[in-house]
């Protein structure tokens, strides 16, 4: 992708799995307003985390469940202004994750795959988007957040499967929403990426993308709820029970 081929990976100072990384779209800028996650920035982004996630397969062989993430300024759960992706690969997975997996898994049954099947049902009704390569866009029938978008990976059962094209797929696609929430002066976004766990490709699992607005940014305002708790139900706490408990027991 010449002229946007800049993303780099580089460890999550505050990791959230066992192995957690940073994506960056561009070192050399900033700040990135929606307009400027073009389609060949976004797709660059999300080939070098799925490259990582490739790499930390092949390295750990029991990190099955992988996804890649986003919260976009202070209102999504954001610590930083400077725009970046996020990833897990782990053992366990995400709760919603996780929960997404074995209920398309429950639903096969010599049915085929939920996901096709979902997406074929979606196919030029009120809440179909359209198709970019083997992605299929949609709007859920049952929303999770505002503004809330699916991208269903035809043939890819896990992040690691995603090629170079599904990654320029995801990149148009994605840059199509974000272009839609800037014309609704929407600001702020989180998306996640997800596979289907260590018996994906079997049970007919297809990557998912979800993504959702968030509150515009305003002075002094930063969200506590991150995409753990927005897209995958996720509780994030900084002190474990146990330390807040010696912190409010003395009071007592």
């Amino acid at each position: 992708m010449p002229g946007d081929a800049h993303a780099v990976v580089v460890p999550n100072i505050l990791a959230y799995a066992t192995h957690s990384a940073v994506g960056i779209y561009d070192p050399g800028r900033h700040f990135l307003d929606l307009d400027d996650l073009t389609p060949s920035l976004v797709a660059d982004a999300l080939a070098a985390m799925v490259g990582h996630a490739q790499a930390v397969r092949r390295l750990d062989p029991a990190a099955v469940w992988s996804s890649i993430n986003a919260n976009y300024l202070p209102p999504s759960g954001a610590s930083l202004v400077h725009p970046n992706l996020q990833s897990a690969h782990d053992a366990y997975g995400l709760t919603d994750q996780r929960l997404l997996a074995e209920r398309s898994a429950a639903w096969g049954g010599g049915r085929g795959s939920y996901w096709a099947a979902l997406a074929e049902q979606e196919a030029g009704g009120p809440r179909w988007v359209g198709n970019i390569g083997r992605v299929a866009w949609l709007t859920p029938f049952a929303p999770g957040g505002f503004h809330e978008v699916w991208a269903v990976v035809s043939g890819a059962a896990d992040v690691t499967e995603l090629t170079g094209d599904d990654c320029q797929a995801l990149g148009r696609g994605l840059s199509r929403v974000l272009a839609a929430y800037r014309a609704w002066n929407l600001t702020s976004f989180n998306f996640g990426v997800t596979g289907g766990g260590p018996h994906a490709r079997e049970h007919g699992h297809q990557v998912l993308l979800k993504v959702m607005s968030r509150s515009n940014p305003e002075p002094w305002y930063r969200s506590d709820a991150t995409y753990f708790e927005r897209l995958y139900s996720e509780a994030m706490i900084d002190l474990s029970p146990e330390e807040v408990a010696d912190g409010v027991r003395a009071r007592f």
